[in-house]
């Protein structure tokens, strides 16, 4: 069985206000509280943000595998393919 942290999704307020500031540090404690619960990948998710998810996904990403170590699940309702945001 794998477990997916769903926790940095950006439908939850606290995160939105974290992605939309680039709070990393919020980002990080998110997702290291995850780790500690022992997920196998750390949901992402900037969906709320019209216009600018892929920029917000690209920088979750990075914010979370620069110290956890944890695989990201990115989490979008658009296809895939080259995004134009």
């Amino acid at each position: 069985m794998m477990l997916i942290g769903e926790l940095l999704n950006a439908s939850r307020k606290t995160i939105a206000e974290a992605i939309e500031a680039k709070d990393g540090p919020a980002v990080l404690k998110t997702a290291a509280d995850q780790a500690d619960a022992v997920v196998d990948f750390v949901d992402v998710n900037a969906g709320v943000f019209v216009g600018r998810e892929a920029e917000y996904l690209k920088w979750l990403v990075e914010v979370v595998q620069s110290q956890a170590p944890l695989a990201c699940s990115l989490d979008s309702a658009r296809t895939p393919g080259p995004w134009t945001d």
